[in-house]
């Protein structure tokens, strides 16, 4: 019930910006991010699916035309704090849940910036990807880089949130594809994926 009413009470809507804050901290200005969004949408599906659906839509808008995405979307869709490593992890996963959950497949067609829905958490993905080295896994560059949910630790090489996020962001899309009866392309984000988990676990683990 907590999580139920807090996200309730953290849902905004301002034109044609619909989303989960983070809290009463977040509202000036007013911003959508990718991560804290994932966790509020979760309690929604009893009942409020069509404010995931909202927050999915005002999310797309965010990614960029390269991919990239930034840690969170503000009401007039610019960026806030751009080009984050778990981003489009998060998006990409949250639009997998909704549509497995809900069974709404049309949100994959919604059109978003000149690309649908389901082409941006593709392209999101897709540029995440570029960051990888031949082991499959990301690499954070550089010592200093903050760009993801522990945005006041730096954390560089291979972060194991951000790869498992990463896993199960290909599982998804290959389940989209699955979906959509792309039946190559849902092979091979699945094989993907695999790759991806088996160097966590030999890697990480």
């Amino acid at each position: 019930y907590s999580a139920y009413y807090c996200s309730l009470e953290n849902y905004r809507e301002r034109g044609e910006f619909k989303g989960f804050t983070a809290g009463c901290r977040y509202l000036s200005p007013l911003r959508t991010y990718y991560r804290d969004s994932y966790y509020a949408a979760l309690p929604m599906y009893n009942g409020n699916a069509d404010k995931v659906k909202n927050e999915i839509v005002t999310l797309a808008r965010g990614i960029h035309i390269d991919g990239s995405c930034p840690s969170a979307v503000r009401s007039d869709f610019s960026d806030w704090w751009g080009d984050h490593y778990d981003s489009p992890s998060l998006f990409a996963i949250m639009l997998g849940d909704y549509v497995k959950i809900t069974g709404d497949k049309s949100i994959v067609d919604i059109s978003s910036g000149g690309k649908t829905v389901f082409e941006k958490a593709v392209l999101a993905v897709e540029r995440l990807s570029g960051f990888a080295d031949r082991t499959g896994l990301i690499v954070k560059a550089g010592r200093y880089n903050k760009r993801d949910w522990a945005d006041e630790v730096n954390r560089y090489g291979y972060v194991t949130y951000d790869e498992i996020l990463f896993c199960r962001a290909l599982y998804m899309l290959s389940e989209l594809f699955a979906i959509k009866g792309d039946n190559n392309a849902a092979r091979f984000y699945k094989e993907r994926s695999e790759n991806v988990k088996r160097a966590i676990n030999e890697i990480l683990w």
